[in-house]
């Protein structure tokens, strides 16, 4: 091979074909990175992980001498919103926009950063078919069978550990139901007497995580053992919080 052909000094030799390669490589590099981010829309949230961000969320909550409820009378669900000063409220994780308040609402939560929304509501007539504690090898199929016989949707609350005992099940409920968490390993959340600081938080995550690697996808929960009336839940929000004089 002639030297006019290979670049560089005799320790170190780059022929064309290499060089070619290589910016090959660049080009196709380049290129992936603008392709994804053309294909990544720029205003999904992302998830606030710090290690802190839960007592900062529980420190700022307590704020308020009572926490406010807002939302619809009749609610089904409840949720943890953060209140703008313009009046909109985000979920306090993600920072996405939720909903505009009422001014009747502002009113209610003035000086307060967070509060508990009761909103989902359902049509005359209507009911919800929730089940906990699942999946079952065998009451979750029954209780699917009867559902898909009558061509019914229901709601299951998962327990982490039984997901991952269960897989197949879940990706029966998945696949024709809806799914909600209940915490990992179904624990008394409410037991503040036997719970450390970062003992919900894991129940929450760690059961969410082992719901999406099932293919899952869900933002709700239901408390174990707990009342779905808003009285408990917020009574229950308010021990398992840590007060920021604790």
């Amino acid at each position: 091979m002639k030297d006019s052909q290979v670049f560089g000094t005799e320790r170190f030799r780059i022929t064309p074909f290499a060089a070619i390669l290589g910016i090959v490589a660049i080009v196709v590099v380049l290129l992936l990175t603008a392709w994804r981010a053309m294909a990544t829309p720029s205003y999904l949230p992302e998830h606030n992980a710090a290690a802190d961000y839960p007592a900062q969320v529980a420190q700022e909550y307590w704020a308020c001498e009572v926490p406010p409820v807002i939302g619809v009378p009749n609610g089904i669900a409840r949720r943890v919103l953060e209140i703008g000063a313009n009046g909109i409220a985000t979920d306090p994780f993600t920072k996405f926009p939720v909903r505009e308040l009422t001014t009747l609402e502002k009113h209610a939560t003035q000086g307060c950063r967070y509060a508990v929304d009761r909103h989902l509501t359902m049509a005359p007539k209507t009911i919800a078919l929730t089940y906990d504690d699942g999946p079952h090898p065998v009451w979750s199929n029954q209780i699917m069978d009867e559902l898909e016989r009558n061509n019914v949707k229901g709601t299951f609350f998962v327990v982490g550990e039984n997901v991952q005992a269960q897989p197949s099940v879940f990706q029966r409920m998945i696949k024709n139901h809806s799914v909600g968490n209940h915490t990992m390993s179904h624990a008394d959340v409410s037991d503040v007497s036997t719970l450390k600081p970062d003992f919900v938080r894991q129940q929450l995550i760690s059961a969410t995580r082992v719901i999406a690697n099932q293919g899952g996808k869900t933002t709700a929960f239901r408390l174990p053992y707990t009342g779905e009336d808003v009285d408990s839940q917020v009574s229950v929000v308010w021990r398992v919080l840590p007060s920021p004089n604790s």
